[in-house]
């Protein structure tokens, strides 16, 4: 599931000399994608989601600490990476005034 995660990741704006990069290439779109924010999970909750979304969270921002996470459970129960709170805060708060 890590992995997988890493891997789209890598085929949206991985380097065209990367595995996935060179598949998205091949596809015809050479450059990277512009990818600012990944959502971990879709409709997921409870003990299992919060597990699953602290290793992605922490592969993720090893590997690309430049991309935003959206959590799908309300932050105030979950028990991960206070960073993650603030990812979520802040695209609530700006969807809002943006409406």
């Amino acid at each position: 599931m890590v992995q997988d995660t890493l891997d789209a990741i890598e085929y949206a704006i991985g380097s065209k000399e990367s595995k996935w990069g060179r598949l998205r290439a091949s596809m015809g779109h050479p450059e990277p994608f512009k990818m600012t924010y990944l959502e971990i999970g879709n409709e997921n909750w409870g003990p299992d989601y919060e597990k699953r979304y602290n290793m992605i969270y922490k592969k993720v921002k090893e590997l690309y600490p430049q991309i935003k996470t959206i959590a799908n459970e309300h932050v105030e129960k979950m028990v991960v990476l206070p960073s993650a709170w603030m990812n979520i805060f802040t695209i609530q708060q700006s969807s809002l005034q943006n409406m």
